[in-house]
């Protein structure tokens, strides 16, 4: 295969790390799935439900922050944009090992 015909099979196969994050934002494990890493998306969002709750809920039964409600939706924000950073690495992982099997170097 030609080098031409490697660079068309590289850039009709990578992904587009912008529209990673923007599906990871509209909709949760989407970026994973486009990045083709949807069952870490699942893992990942499974894990940051009781998480949150813990240390959300746990501000909240302690009192130990007035307007706890507030802080625990800072800490769901906080890490919908983790996962949305984590899909987004995920992708240029994802075009890092395509490149490589295309072109057989790093």
């Amino acid at each position: 295969m030609s080098q031409s015909e490697k660079m068309i099979e590289y850039n009709l196969s990578k992904k587009d790390p912008t529209a990673t994050v923007i599906f990871e934002l509209l909709l949760p494990t989407s970026g994973y799935a486009y990045a083709g890493k949807w069952p870490r998306g699942l893992i990942v969002r499974i894990a940051q439900v009781p998480v949150s709750l813990l240390i959300g809920g746990g501000l909240i039964d302690m009192q130990i922050i007035e307007g706890g409600w507030n802080t625990l939706l800072g800490i769901v924000a906080a890490s919908h944009i983790l996962c949305s950073v984590d899909a987004l690495n995920q992708t240029k992982k994802y075009n890092h090992n395509l490149y490589r099997d295309i072109f057989g170097k790093e």
